[in-house]
């Protein structure tokens, strides 16, 4: 349709600045939790994803079942992140977390995981 037509040429046109810095926005985002897990919240790790905001951390450490490891991370934490089993066998002890929102969000939810950590770690 013709409104559809004027908002694909519009987003090409004046979208790249858009883009730009939500790439950066994402990145920052990634950074920022991927360190923090790294340097705090032993023994999760995490590594920046190529191309794509969803970032996997490896749980495997806790020693938690997977049932346990989401249930913990809700129930505990409040933390709702994606089960790593829904993307299939290879997703046994991860999680999948989206970072495409806003820092303030990330930095409550790595917060909130730094806190359960030190919390588990303490048992």
């Amino acid at each position: 349709n013709y409104i559809g037509k004027v908002a694909t040429e519009v987003s090409y046109v004046k979208g790249v600045d858009w883009l730009e810095e939500m790439k950066e926005h994402i990145d920052r985002n990634l950074h920022y939790m991927v360190n923090v897990i790294n340097q705090q919240c032993a023994p999760l790790k995490a590594y920046v994803p190529e191309g794509t905001y969803l970032l996997w951390v490896d749980c495997r450490g806790l020693k938690m079942s997977q049932p346990d490891l989401m249930k913990w991370l809700f129930d505990d934490l409040k933390l709702s992140f994606n089960d790593g089993t829904l993307y299939g066998e290879g997703g046994e002890g991860f999680v999948r977390i989206n970072l495409a929102t806003s820092c303030q969000l990330v930095e409550e939810a790595t917060a909130r995981l730094v806190k359960g950590i030190t919390a588990w770690k303490k048992k």
